[in-house]
């Protein structure tokens, strides 16, 4: 299941295409009058697909598409025009503009069906999936979970693991690895290649490790974060990623980007107090997140109903304690989840 996103100035047009993706394809649908209510609806929900009419009042189709391709929230998201101007160099502008497809009014629903699932399909494939473990209560298990998940993931597809830390993160001694090198020496030598920093676990994970000390010379910033994960997209299909628990300018330039942020929670009041302030902070970076109930003691899953209403959101699932790396009943529940419009199977 995708998220769609449809931008028309047409009250007919917004009331056929719901319907048709909620019934024919079970897409979640968000619908936006014009260009400006668009935007706002794909910054704030990052949708995976957005149809876009060109002739609206105020921003029209074209600038929205330019703006939607400018931003790194959602530059890699699918784009189909839908307009009346069906003439072959509306069609030549709409596809310089940055959309992905065209399709003329009146629409063929079936034609319509065969792009969209083509445009999900080719994206899905190009743009790697980034997915920041995060929680600013200590003690639930970040990097366990970031591991787990990752070394999971990996048996799906190429995965990348980056332990974020500022220094003496503990994804290498939860692998077994020794470290090699660290993200920290792109700041001394920027220069350096952030291939040569990577190292690579006996499951073909790729790992980025944090350094062993602090790196005092400067802080990882805006521009080194999306150069390092320009670099693990060019061969990962997923980017795990272990963050830390402050929100610092790498850390608030990871939440920005992710396609879905994993954030971890407790059902002590530590726990909900800082949920609910991480996700104030989630709204605010308008960034999709996954929240999951974790157990960093041997105990029985709880009832997740009264702490969904309790934090306003739907917490889907409890990860299970276990001092094991990639347990069986971790995998169970993540199964058939949905992270970043990838499913895990």
């Amino acid at each position: 299941m995708a998220r769609v996103l449809i931008v028309d100035d047409s009250i007919d047009v917004l009331t056929l295409l719901q319907a048709f993706f909620r019934r024919r394809a079970s897409h979640e649908v968000l619908i936006a009058r014009n260009g400006e209510e668009g935007l706002h609806q794909a910054l704030e929900h990052r949708p995976d697909l957005a149809l876009v009419d060109i002739m609206m009042p105020g921003m029209d189709g074209y600038e929205l598409i330019r703006r939607l391709r400018a931003d790194p929230r959602t530059e890699s998201m699918g784009i189909l025009v839908l307009t009346a101007r069906g003439q072959p160099v509306d069609q030549q502008a709409a596809l310089q503009t940055g959309a992905d497809a065209y399709l003329a009014k009146p629409v063929n629903l079936e034609e319509l069906e065969a792009i969209v699932d083509k445009i999900l399909s080719d994206r899905s494939q190009k743009a790697a999936t980034v997915l920041p473990i995060l929680s600013l209560k200590g003690g639930l298990g970040v990097t366990t979970t970031a591991v787990n998940l990752a070394l999971l993931l990996q048996q799906q597809a190429s995965t990348a693991l980056w332990d974020l830390a500022h220094a003496s993160g503990h994804v290498a001694l939860c692998l077994g690895i020794a470290p090699q090198t660290h993200w920290g020496a792109i700041l001394q030598q920027p220069d350096m290649p952030v291939t040569s920093v990577i190292q690579e676990h006996t499951s073909r994970l790729q790992v980025l490790c944090a350094p062993p000390i602090p790196v005092t010379s400067q802080e990882l910033g805006e521009s080194q974060v999306h150069r390092i994960l320009h670099a693990l997209q060019e061969t990962a299909t997923y980017i795990v990623i272990d963050t830390p628990p402050i929100l610092n300018a790498a850390t608030l330039t990871v939440l920005r980007l992710a396609q879905e942020v994993i954030l971890l929670t407790s059902h002590d009041p530590a726990g909900i107090q800082s949920t609910l302030a991480t996700l104030q902070v989630l709204r605010d970076l308008r960034a999709r997140s996954l929240v999951v109930h974790s157990r960093p003691i041997p105990s029985p899953s709880p009832d997740l109903d009264p702490l969904s209403r309790l934090m306003h959101t739907s917490i889907r699932m409890s990860l299970p304690y276990d001092c094991l790396l990639y347990t069986s009943d971790a995998a169970d529940e993540l199964d058939g989840v949905d992270l970043g419009g990838r499913r895990i199977i």
